[in-house]
């Protein structure tokens, strides 16, 4: 199967093997926007301050909703989360207690696409939703 049994994290999305490589490749992101697209406002790398955002499981992605309204990806280990589109620096973000259980009730759905959780659910509502998707997918 193309899709890993995990949830995916910085790891799967950007191919970086450390918080270094993560933190340098969105630099060069930022760099290469800059270059490419002159007139749009590329920011430097910023450290948001402020109330942190949830953290959340969409299409099998462990992500934060970023102030400028993209999903930048989270590492669990690294508790970040970095914005190739804004610059945000996410640091210290809050992992769910569980995130272990919930990966593995998610690793149920064959298709990323059904991947999905949010601050609130329990493991028990993700096998309800799970029995559901059964019938349709």
């Amino acid at each position: 199967m193309l899709w890993p049994d995990t949830i995916m994290t910085p790891l799967h999305v950007h191919s970086v093997k450390t918080e270094g490589h993560y933190r340098a490749m969105q630099r060069a992101y930022i760099a290469k926007g800059r270059a490419k697209f002159h007139a749009l406002n590329w920011k430097d790398p910023w450290t948001f301050i402020g109330v942190k955002p949830d953290v959340m499981v969409d299409g099998g992605k462990l992500l934060v909703k970023c102030e400028c309204g993209n999903y930048p990806s989270v590492h669990p280990e690294w508790k970040l989360a970095l914005c190739f589109e804004c610059g945000a620096i996410y640091e210290g973000l809050e992992m769910p207690p569980n995130l272990d259980k919930i990966e593995k009730a998610l690793a149920k759905r064959k298709h990323p696409a059904y991947r999905g959780w949010v601050k609130g659910e329990t493991v028990e509502d993700l096998d309800a939703q799970t029995e559901k998707i059964k019938v349709v997918a």
